[in-house]
């Protein structure tokens, strides 16, 4: 029986179209210049002739046919690619199979030079998915990234998801074609697009029975340190930009800067003054010098007066603002004043507070006892333990939450990166505060344990566990 791979290709048709956030204006008379709006900043295009002003405003409109956008001169057709080359980071490229199905691809900017190349793929070259690759849905299709790529590729149809999923091993374009019974044309020009977008790999093969495909990517010295899911977080944090899944605009007002304070048993906290330094105290200068970090913690009981300290000087509510949103001025460095951040203190040894786990006010300055249950506090003073590699559970452990509703409404796109700088930056001020006081910190960079939100009776994802760090006295040397 016949197969498509059989039967004359269809016709492939190259689309481009500029991103739906880009203006093209006349900025004065002269009809000569042209200024390209985009999200990347403000581009005055020269040399404009009434051809490539049609081929802008076409391309503005939606994908349009390359063969009919482009103008017949070639000097003209030299400068248009020179202006696209320039806006390139707003240029979304498109596969078309003319069989009736539509488009097959599109392949999204997702950087201001991202220059997008298609060069020719010989059919028996091996090719593979890059290891940073992932597929998700998107809007209503699948999704396929790269975090060593500056695109996105939107998978429209079927035979796209197909192609993409059979690179998850390596292949060629012949042995593809055949898998699929697709024509190698088709796929060939699959396979161009998704390697000009970063996304899927050329190797070569190394003799043998059966021959071996290896890829430059997996020997990349550069590369081999990351991981996945590390690298993928970088890139899509540092720029903020998820064109093809955006986050949903929130609506209403963002929460308040502080937590609603739970139910439970309330237990007010000491306040010193927090402008008297008392005599004897260790200057800024002594406690950044100071390289103990964490190898000092004593097991001694703590006193509730000095928990209180350390929470007043370095985690209280200072001020709040009453405008919309709201935010708040606290001790430690938050942008904007966000202040997502929520302290949980498990207290193991303190004469003046039961044992048990408990949410701070920073506001009211008082603990709130949220859970007594022994099995949790054992849980999560283990997992304390192994991460700092003690030999004795910790007098208290600090854990620390991010409320995910404020923070995503005003940070979408950068918003998990955002707060874990606010972490470090709370964990600094709580090792200086720690210091002067007397006391030792130890942060800790794993948690060892599923139990945390569960102990913490945390409402995931809506507020995330984030990072720890335990607290005692020092040890004297």
């Amino acid at each position: 029986m016949p197969t498509e791979a059989d039967q004359p290709p269809p016709a492939r048709v190259h689309l481009r179209a500029l991103s739906e956030d880009v203006l093209i204006e006349q900025p004065d008379d002269d009809e000569s210049r042209l200024r390209a709006v985009t999200r990347w900043g403000e581009f005055v295009i020269e040399d404009v002739t009434t051809a490539i002003r049609h081929a802008l405003v076409r391309m503005s409109m939606g994908p349009s046919s390359v063969a009919n956008i482009e103008p017949s001169a070639p000097v003209e057709r030299a400068t248009l690619a020179r202006i696209l080359d320039t806006v390139s980071g707003s240029v979304i490229h498109t596969l078309h199979l003319d069989d009736g199905g539509g488009e097959l691809l599109s392949v999204v900017p997702t950087a201001e030079h991202a220059r997008f190349r298609v060069h020719p793929v010989e059919e028996n070259q091996p090719l593979r998915l890059s290891r940073f690759a992932a597929i998700r849905t998107g809007r209503d299709e699948l999704v396929l990234e790269s975090s060593v790529a500056p695109f996105q590729i939107a998978l429209h149809r079927s035979l796209a998801y197909r192609v993409v999923i059979s690179l998850g091993i390596a292949t060629s374009i012949e042995e593809l074609a055949a898998a699929l019974r697709v024509s190698r044309a088709v796929v060939a020009d699959l396979v161009g697009y998704l390697v000009a977008a970063g996304a899927v790999l050329i190797g070569r093969w190394l003799p043998g029975s059966p021959p071996v495909a290896v890829f430059g990517e997996d020997t990349d010295p550069a590369l081999a340190q990351w991981s996945h899911h590390d690298l993928m977080f970088h890139t899509r944090s540092r720029n903020g930009l998820d064109q093809l899944t955006p986050a949903p605009a929130p609506s209403g007002d963002p929460p308040p800067s502080a937590k609603q304070v739970p139910p439970g048993k309330r237990f007010p906290l000491y306040k010193p003054d927090a402008g008297e330094l008392s005599d004897g105290e260790p200057s800024l200068t002594e406690v950044i010098e100071y390289d103990r970090v964490g190898q000092d913690v004593s097991d001694r009981p703590l006193a509730e007066r000095q928990i209180g300290e350390l929470l007043y000087r370095a985690a209280r509510v200072r001020t709040q603002s009453g405008a919309a949103p709201e935010t708040a001025q606290r001790p430690y460095l938050s942008m904007a004043g966000l202040y997502e951040l929520e302290l949980y203190l498990t207290i193991n040894r303190c004469a003046e507070l039961p044992r048990g786990i408990y949410h701070y006010d920073p506001t009211g300055h008082f603990l709130t006892l949220v859970n007594d249950s022994e099995s949790d506090l054992v849980r999560l003073l283990d997992n304390a333990k192994v991460a700092a590699g003690r030999d004795e559970r910790p007098s208290a452990l600090i854990t620390v939450t991010a409320r995910a509703d404020r923070l995503l409404a005003l940070a979408s796109g950068s918003g998990y990166a955002t707060t874990l700088m606010h972490l470090g930056a709370l964990q600094q001020t709580l090792h200086l505060v720690a210091t002067i006081a007397g006391l030792a910190s130890c942060p800790l960079s794993l948690d060892t344990t599923d139990s945390t939100d569960r102990a913490l009776r945390l409402d995931w994802p809506t507020e995330v566990g984030i990072g720890e760090c335990i607290i005692g006295h020092r040890e004297r040397p």
